[in-house]
């Protein structure tokens, strides 16, 4: 019996997959261009643009200068705002959780009811900005400048806030549950009613503060300055704590807690002697020798 040659066979069925990879390839090329992560770049100047409502996730703002621009309601998830300039821009309702907002300036800008939780902000300057009511939870911001700023009612709890200059900010009712101030400025700051429980003031200025009604359960003020702080009216504040600290006549506490100096803050600092280089006398010379005597004929 004749048996088919398998050529004929072969060849259909690699025309088979052949054809169905030719259909195949629209589709793929579909879903590859959907998977495409697209990145929206901005430089230069834009001032007083408007962003309003934009969706900017994963935006990159590098070298901008965004002057009073608006970006209110804004989706700006992931963003990365590097060395720009957003004074007096308006991030109202924006949301900015994730972004990167490092070295940039913020001055005056505006930010009530943001969404800021996990921004990461290293030495950025938000100095008079609006932060009222805004949720920044877990924000990492060390080495910013919020000098001036109002906090009221923002929540920044488990918030890394070290080496940052809070200065004169207004935070009455604010949330800084077990946020960390390590090397902190907060002198002058309006703290009434805020929630402090298990935030840490290691080595921070608080001096001329005021923290009536702030609860402070389980803060810790290892060598932080309390001169001239009003802890009058605070919550939860125990001679402990104070005792770690550095207070003085002008810190004002609790009935029944007493200021005692700055004995957790005792270190020994002593003049420096000054080193006297001991100088010997310079020796005697040698007596010069005697005349020889006349020889003896």
């Amino acid at each position: 019996m004749n048996r088919p040659s398998p050529l004929p066979v072969l060849a259909a069925l690699i025309g088979l997959v052949l054809g169905l990879g030719a259909a195949a390839r629209p589709a793929m090329a579909l879903v590859l261009d959907q998977e495409v992560a697209r990145t929206v770049s901005f430089g230069g100047s834009c001032v007083r643009c408007e962003f309003a409502g934009r969706k900017l996730t994963d935006a990159s703002f590098v070298g901008s200068d965004v002057t009073g621009a608006s970006f209110v309601g804004a989706d700006l998830r992931g963003a990365k705002l590097f060395g720009s300039t957003f004074t007096g821009a308006d991030f109202s309702r924006a949301d900015l959780r994730g972004a990167r907002l490092m070295g940039s300036t913020f001055k005056g800008a505006q930010f009530p009811a943001a969404s800021l939780s996990g921004m990461e902000a290293h030495g950025a300057t938000f100095d008079n900005a609006n932060f009222a009511r805004a949720q920044a939870s877990a924000a990492a911001i060390q080495g910013s400048s919020f000098h001036g700023a109002n906090l009221e009612g923002a929540r920044f709890a488990g918030a890394s806030a070290n080496a940052c200059d809070l200065s004169g900010v207004q935070a009455e009712g604010a949330d800084f549950t077990g946020a960390s101030f390590h090397g902190a400025n907060l002198s002058r700051g309006r703290f009434e009613r805020a929630v402090f429980v298990g935030a840490q003031f290691t080595a921070s200025d608080l001096g001329r503060a005021s923290f009536n009604e702030a609860n402070l359960k389980g803060a810790g003020f290892e060598h932080a300055n309390l001169k001239g702080a009003d802890f009058s009216r605070a919550r939860n504040l125990t001679q402990d704590q104070v005792d770690d600290a550095c207070t003085d006549a002008s810190t004002r506490l609790p009935p029944g807690l007493v200021a005692r100096g700055c004995r957790g803050m005792m270190i020994s600092i002593r003049t420096p002697v000054s080193l006297r280089v001991a100088t010997s006398a310079p020796p005697t010379p040698p007596a010069p020798p005697a005349p020889p005597k006349a020889p003896r004929w």
